[in-house]
């Protein structure tokens, strides 16, 4: 979209902090879609620190999921771990049953 309307731009995006640059999660992001490699550094800070913004929790929960899949199919873990790193019969944030 070339010109987003700014009222709509801040009652969707910025006011309900639904993307924040900031958020290094998202950085790291950008830079893997950019076909940039990281650093396991930049790697580790980016899934070790707290995410502000929706997209980026939502962002980080997925890679928790893919790495729990992962590891449920390397026999690393059991099924009972894998259900309970999907979040399997717990609340989400929205305080609905996943």
């Amino acid at each position: 979209m070339a010109n987003p309307d700014p009222a709509k731009v801040s009652l969707y995006i910025d006011d309900p902090n639904f993307y924040d640059r900031a958020d290094l999660i998202i950085k790291l992001a950008k830079k893997l879609r950019a076909g940039n490699e990281a650093t396991v550094d930049e790697t580790d800070s980016a899934l070790n620190c707290e995410p502000k913004s929706h997209y980026a929790i939502v962002l980080k929960t997925a890679i928790g999921y893919v790495q729990a899949a992962s590891d449920y199919f390397e026999r690393l873990i059991t099924f009972e771990e894998l259900e309970a790193a999907l979040d399997i019969g717990k609340k989400g944030r929205d305080g609905k049953y996943v």
